[in-house]
């Protein structure tokens, strides 16, 4: 969830994502050099090893009914 420039009486961006979908984005983060942060948008400045590249949250993680049953039905049993 993302809370930041929300008024208190919006709700935050939400997202789904399994953890295997996470640490693949992370390692790909920083222009393929990996980070521990989940940016939801970040662009590299300055000496960054991945100068001028912009790291984001994926599109398709965005909190939606098609989102949740999507996950439901590729990790149930």
């Amino acid at each position: 969830m993302q809370f930041l420039g929300k008024g208190i009486e919006a709700l935050p961006n939400m997202y789904l994502a399994t953890p295997s979908e996470i640490a693949q984005h992370l390692k790909m983060s920083r222009a393929g050099h990996g980070d521990t942060i989940l940016h939801e948008s970040h662009t590299w400045k300055g000496n960054a090893v991945a100068k001028n590249t912009t790291d984001a949250i994926p599109e398709d993680w965005t909190f939606t009914g098609e989102r949740a049953l999507q996950l439901l039905k590729e990790n149930s049993p």
